[in-house]
């Protein structure tokens, strides 16, 4: 037959998809979640705490709820924020995603670069979607914050955003 593309009609595979290790369900992984933070004025500051777990549940299939735990020497941290923006050449907004543990912290889109806490310079000015990777990070609590570092449309108002993370 003429005009017959022969790669489409290969036969279709369907696989499984491990829904647990691909999408955080509220209530579901206390090693992962999501949420819309709060609209940030110029200079302001939202924050929450996270327990980064010596033992973690195995990922598995929702069908077998049990226990198991697998030992990590240290886990991986992974945590993404992304906001809306204005069009324009440049950011008109600008918020910044950071980590925080014991004195030192990391900065979004800034690789394996740390930081003094506090500091304020190593900041991700060019992007409205900023993401920490961070391996082998030590067990304990972290505190992840996004800051407002400028609001300027409209004036005088603020910037919401969203954020996910999981530790795996």
């Amino acid at each position: 037959m003429l005009g017959t593309n022969r790669a489409l009609r290969r036969p279709l595979v369907l696989e499984r998809v491990n829904l647990a290790g691909s999408v955080i369900l509220p209530g579901m992984n206390p090693n992962a979640g999501s949420g819309e933070g709060p609209p940030l004025k110029q200079g302001e500051e939202w924050g929450i705490t996270i327990t980064v777990p010596k033992d973690k549940p195995q990922d598995g299939n929702l069908e077998d709820s049990s226990t198991t735990a697998v030992r990590l020497p240290h886990p991986t941290l992974k945590i993404t924020m992304v906001y809306s923006d204005f069009p324009g050449a440049m950011l008109q907004n600008d918020l910044n995603l950071i980590v925080q543990m014991g004195s030192t912290e990391r900065h979004g889109n800034r690789g394996t670069t740390s930081f003094p806490v506090g500091g304020t310079s190593g900041f991700d000015g060019v992007n409205n979607v900023e993401q920490i990777v961070w391996t082998n990070v030590p067990v304990g609590e972290l505190n992840i914050k996004v800051k407002a570092r400028s609001i300027t449309r409209p004036v005088g108002g603020s910037q919401g955003f969203s954020y996910v993370w999981r530790t795996y």
